[in-house]
């Protein structure tokens, strides 16, 4: 089994006064109340510990049908309002959102396991207290001001955990992700999608493979793609819809700690998932499904519905809930479900990355270079690179000017072409080992003079250009 380094220490999911995150609030009976304490006592529990019976579909099923039953009558039509698609927002008004704010740094103030945000706020006060940043978290917890702060809390330690301490109080950009991370997030199996549902809002689509990367990068990618919806204030009032497409069950075995670990996850991201639909058809997969029920808090538990049959069964029973199956990027192939929008997800993702560089603020290492990205380095990867094919075309471009210019005007004609490649959000980097660093402007001028040299010897080589002998 793929294992996640996460091991740092972090809070319980939830306090003991906030039933919520166990099996079932109020306990309908002493088989769930057996295991709550275990289910509260850590958001990150690995699959080596996860509750007995988490895998028994219809021993979760029954907990579910129990915790439906001891809701009113006015919060089972909330939550049916939700995952059809018609529930009625929440009206803000400035003093709403000012109280709010005030009550929440006041809880947050008198919290006292939140060793990971106390850290942030020692490095970054302004990131920790910014008003749009916290009111995301209100929001997602409808104004509850106790829950926003376990959710703000609990958001930085998940944060340090995936990203490390130097990641803390910035904004997580694709520049943050690994490799393993990038072709998790190009692959297309988590999207955020373009269109919405027909209460307007966002869908985030997540599909399994049979060749699924490392834990540990499908937290980072669901950690990225949840963040990214919640940058709209209007998803922030509305919440997002997720939909888990599960796709042929291929035999091999199932990797049970992502289905405990995702949910946990959205517990503490800036939003609210006010609909979840599990689609498959495989009954193989029910296994993973009762442990995301169970993983999940009781708000999104009740408000979790599963879909049995072929795609297009499926796609029809999403269409009752809301969801247009012709937003959806999905279509049956050889061997699975085939993601359809590859190409215009991927120009989705680039545009996003120059809009994260262009914000900043910059980092100092790359893992991996985008197609803007001039490198360092010899050999044919280096020379086929999207970043070094532009680079060349701006050295051939101006190497009239370039030649004719005097030393001074030389280095302003090199530095032009820096600034032609910054502003279009490329950098200059150079390898070290596993990663790239971005280099200043001197050493980025001087490989725009080498350029030129280098194209100069070339013409000369092959006859282009007379020899200055």
């Amino acid at each position: 089994m793929i294992r996640s380094d996460l091991s740092s220490s972090i809070p319980p999911a939830a306090s003991p006064m906030d039933p919520e995150y166990t099996y079932g609030g109020e306990a309908a009976d002493g088989q769930l109340k057996m295991h709550a304490t275990r289910m509260a006592s850590n958001i990150w529990t690995d699959s080596s510990s996860i509750p007995p019976h988490a895998m028994d579909s219809e021993y979760i099923d029954s907990i579910i049908a129990r915790q439906l039953a001891s809701l009113s009558v006015q919060e089972r039509e909330k939550a049916y309002m939700d995952v059809h698609g018609v529930s009625e927002e929440v009206v803000e008004t400035p003093q709403m959102i000012e109280e709010g704010l005030e009550n929440l740094d006041r809880e947050l103030k008198q919290l006292s396991q939140k060793a990971a945000y106390d850290k942030a706020t020692e490095m970054n006060a302004a990131y920790t207290a910014n008003p749009d940043f916290r009111l995301a978290f209100l929001r997602s917890e409808l104004f509850d001001i106790q829950k926003a702060a376990q959710r703000l809390v609990r958001h930085f330690h998940l944060k340090l955990d995936l990203f490390g301490e130097d990641r803390l109080v910035s904004d997580i950009t694709q520049d943050d992700l690994s490799r393993n991370d990038i072709l998790a997030l190009y692959s297309g199996h988590s999207q955020v999608l373009n269109s919405k549902d027909r209460a307007g809002r966002l869908i985030i689509l997540n599909v399994t493979s049979s060749a699924e990367p490392p834990i540990l990068s499908q937290l980072r990618r669901a950690f990225y793609n949840a963040m990214l919806a919640s940058k709209d204030p209007v998803s922030q009032q509305k919440g997002v819809v997720i939909v888990y497409y599960f796709n042929d069950f291929d035999g091999s075995e199932m990797k049970s700690e992502i289905y405990w670990k995702l949910p946990k996850l959205i517990q503490s991201i800036p939003i609210r998932a006010v609909a979840s639909h599990l689609c498959y058809g495989n009954a193989q997969w029910r296994p993973a499904h009762a442990l995301m029920k169970t993983s999940f808090n009781l708000f999104s538990r009740v408000r979790l519905r599963t879909h049995y049959g072929t795609q297009m069964a499926c796609f029809a029973s999403l269409r009752g809930h809301g969801i247009d199956p012709g937003i959806l990027p999905l279509t049956d192939g050889f061997g699975g479900t085939i993601i359809k929008n590859l190409e215009s997800f991927h120009e989705t993702l680039r545009t996003q990355r120059q809009r994260e560089r262009k914000v900043g603020p910059m980092r100092s290492t790359i893992f991996v270079p985008s197609q803007e990205d001039v490198l360092f380095g010899k050999g044919t990867p280096i020379q086929i690179h999207p970043g070094n094919k532009r680079f060349r075309g701006l050295i051939s471009e101006y190497q009239k000017r370039y030649e004719k210019a005097k030393k001074g005007e030389k280095i302003m004609l090199a530095q032009e072409i820096v600034e032609t490649i910054l502003e279009s959000s490329g950098l200059f980097l150079k390898p070290d080992e596993d990663v790239w660093n971005v280099v200043d402007d001197d050493v980025a001028r001087n490989k725009v003079s080498n350029a030129f040299r280098t194209l100069r010897m070339d013409q000369r080589k092959f006859g282009e250009i007379p020899s200055s002998k």
